[in-house]
């Protein structure tokens, strides 16, 4: 069967097929072959700003596990779009993996050398928006989670930026009012690596502690040495003469000992 819609202009149709059941299909195409690229249904559309196939209403796939319910293919600036004007917390796309363990809600590639797996963008001027918004339910869980894989390079497993005169590049929050908690914590495996790294000025607001485990500090500047040293755990070098900094004392274990000295080593 072939339909043709000759006009040139308007809003015409090559075929119109309409069911009125309340389970019933208005085009119902099926694919039986068993081996071979087929198509249940097929849209071609040779406009630039047209549309292969267009739907007004929900759109369900369903598909076997061992393949794809539904594979879109192009080479325009986008494959598939959808818009929704609604409000509140309604989406544009939805995915959802109903797997009790190891399922994804949505998977994105990128073979290209400067693109990006999932581009998330905000684009209202004001508000408290997020291009990327993750959130975990786990009490073990990752709102976000990143990982450079190449064992070699200076890769980022999470890296952001911040343009603004008065923004911050990373940003961590603990909310919780009790407890143990970190607004951002870090971690290096590597003998020789840093846990946190800064290029530029550092500020804390509170207590610094250095060696203090989970303890909270009490000073501005407390400096726990747990093994048995006898030079000190604090070093600064700056070129200059001694100095005795009677304002900073030596602690190892629960013991104060003496006035930590402050080597000036050029």
């Amino acid at each position: 069967m072939a339909g043709i819609a000759q006009n040139a202009t308007g809003n015409t149709y090559g075929g119109f097929f309409s069911s009125l059941s309340v389970a019933g299909f208005g085009v119902y195409g099926q694919a039986t072959a068993a081996s071979g690229t087929t198509y249940g249904v097929y849209g071609r559309a040779n406009s630039p700003t047209g549309y292969g196939v267009y739907s007004q209403g929900r759109m369900h796939a369903t598909g076997i596990i061992s393949g794809n319910a539904l594979t879109l293919t192009g080479t325009g600036a986008q494959i598939i779009r959808a818009d929704n004007t609604g409000g509140g917390g309604s989406v544009a796309v939805w995915g959802l993996s109903s797997a009790s363990s190891g399922g994804s809600g949505g998977r994105f590639e990128t073979n290209s050398e400067d693109g990006y797996g999932l581009l998330g963008l905000a684009n209202s001027p004001a508000g408290n928006t997020a291009g990327v918004y993750g959130q975990s339910a786990s009490f073990e869980g990752y709102g976000v989670f990143g990982k450079a894989t190449s064992g070699s390079g200076e890769n980022y497993g999470v890296r952001g930026e911040s343009n603004s005169s008065a923004g911050y590049g990373v940003f961590g929050l603990a909310n919780a009012s009790s407890g143990t908690t970190y607004g951002v914590w870090g971690r290096a495996v590597s003998p020789t690596g840093f846990a946190l790294f800064g290029e530029g000025n550092g500020a804390v607001t509170g207590n610094l502690g250095v060696g203090t485990g989970l303890t909270p500090p009490t000073h501005k500047l407390e400096v726990v040495d747990n093994n048995n040293s006898t030079t000190g755990s604090l070093l600064v070098t700056n070129g200059g003469p001694l100095v005795n900094a009677s304002l900073f004392t030596y602690k190892r274990g629960a013991h104060l000992l003496r006035p930590v000295q402050i080597h000036a080593t050029a």
